[in-house]
């Protein structure tokens, strides 16, 4: 290594582990004289101690350093300590003066306070002195920027040195009985099963599978048996032995009260199946006596969903891979490879165990307790993980069955603003704006439990109820411009229109040019851009207002299709008051290039707008187009074709609208 200059001496030294160690801190834990060592390891075992026995006479002295607190911090971290000895034994070293080679005199330790990956050593500066027996001064370099010298100090004791007090105190070892023994550590045998038991149980969500006999079933525990879903695949050879021992002990796993759910992970990727498959043919072949089915890659996604919250890193899916269930339905133990029959028997009997003797018995290696204290999952992770992966309602079931256990965890107000927001996309609406009201019940300053809130009373139409859950919205988070957007819906449904279009811009110049911004956002901004470009066109803003319900359509073809419709209203309607045919025109036209003008139902309305504004000339020839646009679909080719006649007789389309 290095050129030769350095040697790797893991081995000799005693560390040569296959840990895969992290931090590390040395200490003299035992008082007598050399550092020892803590480490602290990614895998097992988690910390090791490795105490220093070397024999030899080799002397030191230890020195704990005590800053005045003001000009320097109480630890004295930054100190400089340089320790000059007589009759050094130290390496001879090169004199820069005179280039003579002599006995180095001075040992240097500076006081850190952390070195290594998120380590701290002793704040004791130890020095090891070699054969030398005499001190002949100590200088401490303060980091405030003084020095102190200090004599009278000797070999192998410890001394307390405070600044300014020009004395170094002797510190005694205090007299402990801690008598530290030795331990080997034995690591798991190699194995091709993995074995995992939660010491904190999760119940899993609702699953459905296709059962080989009497089609789709719903997995559940409550019929109070142990369960055990295995996953297998019928060409594996390790899933089929695993049935066959199934099947051969059917007798003592149903007298120990275990039910067993075998799904077969066969085409998951969705090919089709024409007959028996093979799993189904494995099954019969086997006789297999208990129940059997073919898993969904939904089960399958929900199942690892779950998993993926129990461990710190991501796991893979293994045939076969087993999950047992208690009475409950809480996610006893995993087991990932073949589960002997016996070991399986032993585990259904353990499930009756709870507290410090299930902790224990989770616990892969024997070992001592520091603390008393079991971290748990909370359920509001599951709730989560299911959210974003887009099962909503069985995120909502599993919310709503163990609500309770839910209640006090810190994303709880969160997790109802998300189990609301479901509720709404699921047309519940009634119990997504309790959810909403229960989330600041809990939270008054959540600024999205008032922003949805509002949302939801506006599509019950409680438009009061709305404006006020918008406008506490605001007060939370004034540069948020969603909740502006929906305000004016809600006062524009109020028939407040100036102050909805007021509220519509505050919304839209809160969106910085360029910015990202996300699809809740987006959909909010752009509904105020639809509003404000209908009201700026009828204001007399051409220009303004086609730029704004262009950027809306773009962003969504509803606002397109609302656009459309907009110009066929204020073309043909038979009320004078409501008709506008030149706005009409000016939509019928952006809603046409937006669509190449090849919208068969675009082009009749330009072609009727066309013909209301007296332009009958290009309306004949726009709906012409539209009729060569509209083939195949002969309902609508007829209705164009009446409209062209009209048009070509010089006579406008007129509906009776409401």
């Amino acid at each position: 290594m290095g050129d030769g200059r350095f040697a790797n001496i893991s081995a000799t030294s005693g560390i040569d582990f296959p840990d895969d160690g992290r931090g590390m801190a040395a200490v003299d834990w035992d008082l007598d004289g050399d550092l020892d060592i803590w480490v602290t390891n990614r895998n097992a075992p988690r910390a090791r101690f490795l105490r220093n026995d070397l024999e030899d006479e080799n002397h030191f002295v230890a020195l704990r350093l005590e800053g005045n607190g003001s000009s320097t911090n109480r630890d004295a971290i930054g100190a400089r300590v340089e320790l000059e000895v007589l009759d050094s034994e130290f390496p001879v070293r090169q004199n820069p003066e005179t280039g003579v080679d002599e006995p180095a005199t001075v040992v240097i330790k500076t006081l850190r306070a952390g070195e290594g990956f998120l380590s701290q050593s002793t704040k004791w500066l130890n020095f090891g002195l070699g054969r030398a027996t005499r001190i002949k001064r100590l200088t401490v370099h303060w980091p405030g920027g003084t020095s102190e010298s200090f004599t009278g100090l000797s070999v192998d004791g410890w001394y307390r040195i405070v600044q300014q007090t020009g004395r170094a105190e002797k510190w005694s070892v205090p007299d402990r009985t801690i008598r530290l023994q030795p331990s080997k550590f034995v690591p798991p045998v190699p194995s091709s099963q993995l074995k995992t038991v939660f010491a904190n149980r999760i119940p899993l969500p609702t699953f459905h599978y296709e059962s080989f006999d009497e089609g789709p079933k719903e997995l559940a525990a409550e019929a109070g048996k142990p369960t055990l879903l295995t996953l297998w695949l019928s060409s594996c050879k390790t899933c089929e032995a695993e049935l066959q021992e199934f099947a051969k002990y059917e007798n003592g796993l149903r007298q120990s009260g275990i039910e067993i759910v075998a799904l077969a992970v066969d085409g998951l990727g969705g090919e089709e199946q024409v007959g028996p498959s093979p799993a189904e043919e494995k099954i019969r072949t086997l006789k297999f006596p208990f129940i059997s089915g073919k898993a969904s890659p939904e089960l399958v996604d929900k199942l690892m969903l779950v998993v993926s919250q129990l461990f710190a890193m991501d796991l893979s899916p293994v045939v076969p891979m087993s999950f047992l269930l208690d009475q409950q339905g809480y996610l006893a133990a995993l087991y990932q490879g073949p589960v002997e029959v016996s070991e399986l028997q032993e585990d259904v009997g353990r499930l009756a165990l709870s507290g410090n003797s299930l902790r224990d018995l989770a616990t892969p290696f024997h070992g001592a307790w520091m603390l008393n204290h079991q971290a748990r999952i909370p359920l509001v992770q599951i709730s989560l993980v299911m959210q974003e992966a887009g099962y909503r309602e069985d995120s909502v079931a599993y919310f709503e069955k163990h609500v309770d256990s839910q209640k006090g965890e810190p994303e709880y107000p969160s997790l109802l603003v998300k189990i609301g927001a479901s509720l709404q996309q699921m047309g519940k609406y009634s119990a997504a704006e309790n959810r909403f009201r229960e989330a600041i019940d809990v939270d008054p300053q959540l600024f999205d439990g008032h922003l949805k809130l509002g949302i939801t009373l506006g599509m019950q139409e409680k438009l009061e109820e709305s404006a006020t859950a918008l406008r506490r919205a605001i007060e939370l988070s004034p540069e948020e411009p969603r909740a502006y957007c929906y305000l004016g819906t809600a006062l524009q449904g109020l028939g407040k229109q100036q102050e909805a279009l007021q509220s519509f811009q505050k919304g839209l110049d809160l969106v910085r040019p360029g910015g990202d911004v996300d699809q809740n956002v987006a959909t909010a901004i752009n509904r105020a851009k639809y509003v404000l470009g209908l009201a700026r066109l009828q204001e007399g803003e051409v220009k303004l207002g086609l730029e704004l319900l262009r950027a809306a359509a773009q962003w969504n073809d509803q606002y397109l299709f609302a656009i459309n419709n907009r110009a066929w209203y204020l073309a043909s309607h038979s009320d004078r008051e409501q008709r506008n045919p030149e706005l009409g025109v000016l939509l019928a036209k952006l809603a046409a290039e937006l669509t190449d003008f090849k919208h068969s139902a675009v082009l009749d309305t330009l072609s009727v707008a066309e013909a209301a504004v007296g332009d009958f000339e290009n309306a004949v020839s726009t709906a012409t187009r539209a009729m060569e646009l509209a083939k195949g679909k002969q309902d609508t080719a007829d209705a164009i074709q009446g409209r062209l006649e009209l048009f070509k007789q010089s006579r406008p389309y007129v509906q009776q609208l409401q």
